[in-house]
This record gives structure tokens, C-alpha cells and sequence, in this order.
């Protein structure tokens, strides 16, 4: 079993790609996210955006 473990992607959506895009090319079959997930900056109570917002 292959287990990819990231921390402090800090809501930037190229760290997550690149997060996705090891796990799928290295055959990774768990990935664990160990926290500082969301945005740091601006309004700390407006981190639900960065959840619900989808790109298109």
C-alpha cells in the first residue's frame, strides 16, 4: 500500500493539482491531508469560499 502525506497546502489550488496529479501518477492508494488545508489570509471566517467555490 502506497500512502501520500501532505500539510500547509494553504488553500493553493496549484499545490492541490500537484498533490492529485503525484497521487494518480505514482499509484498512490491513500492520500492523508494533515491540516493547514485552507487559506491564511483575508478573513479567516470567509474560509467556507475557498470549500464551495468551483472553477469553470
Amino acid at each position: 500500500m502506497r500512502i501520500l502525506y501532505a500539510t500547509d497546502l494553504h488553500g493553493d489550488r496549484r499545490k492541490y493539482e500537484r498533490m492529485f496529479n503525484i497521487s494518480k501518477s505514482q499509484g498512490i492508494d491513500i492520500t492523508i491531508n494533515g491540516g493547514d488545508m485552507f487559506p491564511k489570509r483575508g478573513n479567516l471566517f470567509r474560509q467556507n469560499e475557498f470549500i464551495e467555490k468551483t472553477e469553470k
